[in-house]
């Protein structure tokens, strides 16, 4: 409160004090001929005193700043090459209704993997970049689609790069082959789901989500 606005307020509480005390008065002598409600002067001196000085607290008490909501943090998308778990459903279905499923099919039910994201340089279609992550990473398989939701879960906030998951393809009502994908290209900072076309060139920017080979893969 301002200094301003102080002055008037104290104005105030003794314009009202001066005027409490002459119905405080009325009131002990029993002023039967000024018609007064007791119970009503009461409530309205209440109702004045609380409407008044509302906020204003007495000299010397500290005002305690109020707790901030907490804002949720999102964790960042990893590092190229530093693993991480991921729990995969192999069950979901995350294609549009009619597309076929081409494969290969992956491991059913829910289950934790060790995976990592790497880069494969500017690769002429899907399966020159299969044959790319055989080399690099021979222990490791190519995610597949159904891992893009468990990773967008975990990290739900984009890295301004194209994350593939070429670990199976759909054919697409024009018989198109297409491979699953995490895009940047949403207005605010949430992954864009999309379908690129396997037989496209895939530029050195793009990251490839791969897994860590077990048994039965």
């Amino acid at each position: 409160m301002t200094a301003k606005a102080f002055a008037v307020t104290d104005d105030q509480l003794l314009t009202f004090y001066d005027r409490f005390r002459e119905l405080s008065s009325r009131v002990h002598r029993a002023d039967r001929t000024s018609l007064l409600d007791l119970d009503r002067v009461n409530d309205s001196i209440q109702l004045i005193m609380e409407s008044q000085f509302e906020g204003v607290r007495p000299a010397g008490e500290v005002q305690t700043e109020q707790p901030q909501p907490e804002v949720p943090t999102h964790p960042p998308v990893p590092a190229v090459g530093e693993w991480f778990e991921l729990e995969i459903d192999g069950d979901l279905d995350i294609a549009p209704s009619g597309w076929k499923l081409l494969g290969p099919v992956f491991l059913k039910g829910k289950r934790t993997y060790r995976a990592k994201l790497v880069e494969l340089g500017d690769q002429l279609n899907l399966k020159a970049a299969r044959n790319a992550a055989k080399t690099k990473e021979p222990k490791c398989v190519m995610a597949p689609g159904q891992a893009r939701e468990a990773f967008m879960a975990k990290y739900p906030r984009h890295n301004n790069r194209l994350i593939v998951l070429g670990g199976n393809e759909w054919q697409d009502f024009g018989r198109g082959r297409r491979v699953a994908c995490l895009g940047d290209w949403s207005s605010g900072s949430a992954w864009s789901l999309v379908f690129g076309f396997s037989g496209s060139v895939f530029s050195g920017v793009c990251l490839w989500l791969v897994l860590e080979q077990v048994e039965g893969a």
